[in-house]
């Protein structure tokens, strides 16, 4: 095998792992939130850098489908969660 092949398969390799770490990176906490509002409760599970942004994330997802409209929808994600676990 020619050396110009052997730093082709390296380089190759390097780079593969490179964009793998960055990926895994992306996403290294996931949380589920479950929230209560108008006497529904709903619990969805989000990924994100941090436990901050998962949660946050999370939240907004179940406010999608608790509320109705902006206002409701601002309502609701000023309501604490009933329960948050992360990994």
């Amino acid at each position: 095998m020619s050396k110009g092949a052997i730093l082709g398969i390296v380089f190759a390799l390097a780079v593969g792992l490179l964009v793998f770490m960055a990926v895994r990176g992306l996403n290294e906490v996931t949380c589920e939130v479950c929230v209560t509002y108008n006497g529904q409760t709903v619990c969805r599970t989000a990924s994100g850098q941090s436990r901050e942004k998962a949660v946050e994330t999370a939240r907004r997802t179940c406010c999608a489908v608790l509320a109705s409209g902006m206002t409701e929808s601002i309502q609701c994600q000023a309501v604490e969660p009933d329960r948050v676990s992360c990994d």
